[in-house]
């Protein structure tokens, strides 16, 4: 049987830890040995995820702003430096959703998603950064979604979360040298958020298949520091967890500048969609590498 993750010594702060997934990754990651930071906007549900947590024998503390403000983002990790004298984990999970056509989606419910998502997530990872590079280590994850593949009536949220895929990977490859390693995590878990989701039928699936709990066991494994993975994308679903990434096909190459026109590419568009070979970047100057490669030939 294989050891059992254990992250006694590290310090992890969640932002939006009081209610729905942020809670559960805030209790299964003191109850493997974590010192928790659980930030929430509101003071109850986080000082309650504190009494839960102590009350097993855990250690926690909490960090009550809201992280779509700079200050509360960034208090949420003083307290975790103040407290325990470091921080070693950030998830990024506060969060709120507005669901709406896109003809029709209100500029004041766009802003309030992307301030909550995407400036939180910004805000508390650059005060965590510095004392990760000191330190050597750090796991960041941001909570993604792969909504942002396309889904009706969700055009805000898409776009935020995809924004924060690409934050991660860019923070992956700045974080490479200082031992900093962040990954997006699609989360599949049934909680308050999910009651808005009007399709009943779905609402029922979800509540079924995917209890809040099981994502924790992903985002214990993504921040531990025996995880390999940086600047990926991952999924948990219940009890599924995988890898959802861009890739590039090969694609049309055409023999020369002048014979590569509208009327080339239309006549092996085939070529262009075929997906039996395909190239998956690292990051952008991999990319940059694999086209140059190409046309070197």
């Amino acid at each position: 049987m294989s050891s059992e993750l254990r992250f006694d010594g590290r310090v992890a702060v969640i932002t939006g830890g009081g209610r729905g997934l942020g809670r559960e990754h805030a209790l299964f990651l003191a109850a493997r040995g974590a010192q928790v930071v659980v930030n929430n906007r509101s003071p109850e549900p986080a000082h309650e995820v504190v009494e839960e947590i102590t009350s097993a024998g855990g250690t926690a503390v909490a960090s009550v702003g809201d992280v779509s403000r700079r200050a509360a983002a960034a208090a949420a990790v003083e307290t975790a430096v103040d407290r325990f004298g470091r921080v070693d984990i950030l998830v990024n999970n506060a969060g709120t959703l507005h669901l709406h056509p896109f003809p029709e989606f209100p500029e004041e419910d766009v802003d309030d998603m992307f301030a909550t998502h995407f400036k939180g997530a910004w805000y508390a990872t650059q005060a965590a950064w510095p004392h990760m590079v000191a330190q050597q280590h750090g796991r960041i994850v941001m909570v993604g979604s792969r909504v942002f593949l396309g889904m009706p009536q969700q055009s805000g949220y898409a776009a935020i979360k995809g924004a924060m895929w690409g934050l991660s990977n860019t923070l992956a490859v700045e974080g490479r040298p200082h031992g900093i390693q962040s990954n997006t995590l699609s989360v599949a878990g049934f909680t308050r958020m999910s009651e808005q989701i009007p399709d009943e039928e779905m609402k029922r699936w979800l509540r079924a298949n995917f209890p809040a709990w099981a994502v924790s066991r992903a985002v214990a494994w993504l921040v531990h520091e025996d995880c390999p993975a940086t600047g990926c994308f991952f999924s948990a679903w219940g009890r599924g967890f995988s890898r959802l990434f861009l890739a590039e096909t090969h694609g049309l190459l055409s023999p020369g500048l002048e014979e590569h026109t509208p009327e080339a590419i239309r006549d092996r568009f085939d070529v262009v969609l075929d997906e039996s070979g395909y190239f998956v970047a690292a990051d952008q100057p991999a990319s940059a590498a694999w086209m140059a490669e190409r046309l070197n030939g």
